[in-house]
């Protein structure tokens, strides 16, 4: 079976390190939340860190989806998200194999 494939880079803005501790943990509970969800739902979906490896991005979410629209879904529920507001895309890879 033929997946499409993504693989989103994004940077984590400064004004996310002068939340407080709790706020950081809530937002990326929210964000680790709707990732379960969305692994549940099929398809494939990694997150990875990337802290002290890359200058360029600190986060990148691998995907694979048998269409277009499930990758779209995704991007379209973690722009509803409160932490995709300290979150920049940096790149985003599109293949299909």
């Amino acid at each position: 079976m033929e997946l499409f494939w993504a693989f989103g880079l994004f940077r984590l803005l400064p004004e996310f390190r002068r939340l407080e501790a709790e706020h950081q943990e809530h937002l990326k509970e929210e964000l680790s939340a709707l990732l379960a969800r969305f692994r549940g739902k099929g398809g494939f979906l990694r997150a990875y860190s990337l802290v002290g490896l890359s200058a360029e991005a600190d986060l990148l979410l691998w995907q694979g989806a048998q269409d277009l629209e499930a990758l779209q879904a995704l991007r379209r529920e973690m722009h509803r998200t409160r932490m995709l507001g300290y979150l920049e895309a940096r790149a985003l890879f599109l293949d299909r194999g």
